[in-house]
């Protein structure tokens, strides 16, 4: 499933895996540890904020940390 699809879901499905791709994002941040970038999604007016690690998304604790991993797998082409 894209990210389009995902947003318009009527009836979301749990543990669906969403490609996202550069567009998708409202802002990509680079300037992070090897290996790892920090992407802000927008999901109903609300912005996100995922750090990119191996390819995932994944949550953030309250000190930048990954946490779990998202839904949300980006592909860079």
């Amino acid at each position: 499933m894209n990210f389009k699809e995902y947003l318009n879901q009527e009836n979301p499905k749990r543990y669906q895996t969403v490609i996202i791709t550069k567009e998708d994002c409202e802002a990509i941040s680079w300037a992070l540890p090897p290996n790892e970038s920090e992407i802000s999604l927008t999901i109903n007016r609300e912005s996100y904020f995922y750090l990119l690690y191996e390819g995932w998304l994944w949550t953030q604790d309250g000190d930048g940390n990954r946490l779990k991993k998202s839904c949300f797998k980006f592909k860079s082409q």
